[in-house]
């Protein structure tokens, strides 16, 4: 998808030095890719202690071959 923005020189300068991109365009995609991964992981994060998850899978599968 063809998008234009405004953004600050320094700021894809400063992305294009630590996603060592050879292109504004690269360095970009690069930079938002990365934000959704961290955004997602945060997610995953966030339910740390609230998701009760219970260890038993060898009961189950036993149960399961015994059917």
């Amino acid at each position: 998808m063809r998008t234009t923005i405004r953004i600050d020189d320094e700021i894809v300068k400063e992305t294009m030095i630590l996603t060592k991109a050879k292109n504004t365009n690269r360095a970009i995609v690069i930079a938002v890719e990365s934000f959704v991964r961290d955004r997602g992981t945060k997610g995953l994060l966030d339910l740390f202690g609230k998701v009760k998850i219970e260890d038993n899978w060898k009961e189950l599968r036993n149960a399961e071959l015994k059917e």
